[in-house]
């Protein structure tokens, strides 16, 4: 951290522990983010309609995420959400399926995700990654039941051999075959407010 300047001090690392995740992750957050306390709002999942297909039908405390747009070898599922936040009790359900390796998610909405629920990948054994630029507050109720690999990022793309997976706007999803080259560029703090990663 010694090569940071004074302007990107405006930015904060913290290492806590979500009592249960069980596992400890690092994450750093815009004062802005750091003022959003645990109570301050509902946020549902609500899918973007732009095009990728995603679909959330609710069952009680479950948002079912089904549909999304798949890769060109059938490996990675994309979906996209206007929001994208859980209370204690919400469950945030991606269906999957044995082919798939990796289920991305993106929220397009510019407001932050606060999720003090449960997120879980039923169906197969994937990898779950959440990209969200404008910010993902994690509850001390938050947890996962994911198969595989999980992380949670604000950068604006994550990275394939043969294209980007953005944030915002289009994206050639058939071309985003094959395993993720997650971060691959230097990306500074300004840019980069937060990252996680649980296996």
């Amino acid at each position: 951290m010694s090569n940071l300047n004074r302007l990107d001090w405006g930015y904060f690392l913290m290492v806590f522990r979500a009592r249960k995740l069980n596992r400890v992750f690092a994450t750093s957050c815009t004062v802005s983010l750091l003022l959003i306390s645990g109570d301050a709002y509902a946020q549902s999942i609500t899918p973007a309609t732009d095009g990728t297909g995603t679909v959330v039908t609710i069952d009680g405390q479950t948002y079912n995420i089904t549909g999304g747009m798949l890769s060109g070898d059938g490996q990675n599922l994309f979906h996209s959400f206007e929001s994208f936040g859980l209370t204690q009790q919400e469950i945030a359900n991606f269906l999957s399926n044995p082919e798939i390796r990796n289920v991305l998610g993106r929220v397009v909405g510019r407001s932050p995700s606060q999720i003090d629920g449960l997120l879980q990948v039923s169906g197969g054994a994937a990898n779950l990654y959440l990209m969200n630029p404008a910010g993902i507050v994690f509850g001390p109720n938050a947890q996962l039941n994911v198969p595989g690999s999980f992380a949670a990022t604000t950068a604006s793309s994550i990275d394939f051999a043969t294209g980007q997976f953005s944030a915002f706007g289009e994206v050639n999803y058939q071309a985003l075959a094959g395993t993720l080259g997650l971060w691959t560029k230097k990306i500074s703090l300004r840019n980069f407010y937060a990252n996680l990663f649980l296996t």
